[in-house]
């Protein structure tokens, strides 16, 4: 064998194996018959959908919220445990729960010639949306029952959304992320890797899962965390704990990112 392919050969071994990861470490496990798990809150609560009824479980109690009339549940935001944000799409509709998932407050958009596209919990009790109408963010004051627009008219499809206290993340099809602040200043960040599933902490630290795979990207580098399953429909990461959702069972990880 020449020389030179034999060291190409050990470079190449040495660059798949070199990849940093981030070791985890089991806590526990749940089980739950479910057809999504949507994620844990800051009480230790899990939420998840099953057969279009949200469902919460904590503490050994079950409570479940479902609304047949409004067709399909879309979305779930649990940033705020006291008031969960609900997008029933297909009527434009969002639903906010109180911590024992009762109904405190249901919006139609078509009542304020809207049509949202994507939500999300912002502070200051309002919410963040996309109009698909004016192609615009905006602001909805839960107070006052009004909104206010606060972007110029965008000019590419979404495809997916994130939503913080602070920021409405977004990713175009191009995979360029992009953040709106609440006095809508638009910033723009590199283009990040194609994925099933994100969990996104800041416009520099985030979780994907692609392939039955969890990664995490901080500072321009990629990290490989390491889980004993190796096949998974979703995951949600929260102070420390990494959390997959796999036949049925929530398995918790403590992992230690950099």
């Amino acid at each position: 064998m020449p020389k030179f392919f034999t060291y190409f050969l050990l470079f190449l071994n040495f660059f798949c194996f070199s990849q940093e990861v981030i070791h985890s470490t089991v806590i526990d496990s749940v089980h739950f018959e479910a057809n999504q798990f949507i994620g844990t809150d800051a009480y230790k609560n899990y939420y998840f959908i099953k057969k279009n009824t949200l469902v919460k479980v904590g503490n050994n109690k079950n409570t479940s919220y479902q609304n047949l009339t409004l067709g399909k549940l879309t979305f779930v935001d649990i940033q705020n445990p006291l008031q969960i944000v609900l997008f029933y799409k297909d009527f434009n509709t969002i639903v906010l729960l109180d911590n024992q998932l009762n109904e405190t407050t249901q919006l139609d958009g078509n009542n304020f010639s809207l049509i949202w596209e994507n939500v999300g919990l912002s502070r200051q009790n309002s919410l963040w949306f996309f109009d698909s109408i004016s192609m615009k963010f905006g602001l909805f004051n839960l107070i006052e029952n009004k909104f206010q627009l606060i972007s110029n008219p965008l000019n590419e499809k979404i495809k997916l959304t994130r939503s913080s206290y602070n920021n409405f993340y977004w990713l175009n099809e191009e995979n360029e992320l992009f953040s709106i602040n609440y006095f809508g200043k638009i910033n723009s960040y590199e283009k990040i890797p194609d994925a099933e599933n994100y969990e996104i902490i800041s416009q520099n630290d985030y979780l994907y899962m692609k392939n039955q795979k969890i990664f995490y990207f901080s500072n321009n580098k990629t990290y490989e965390i390491v889980v004993d399953k190796n096949t998974f429909s979703n995951f949600c990461y929260k102070d420390g704990i990494l959390s997959i959702f796999t036949n049925n069972f929530v398995i918790n990880y403590k992992i230690k990112l950099p």
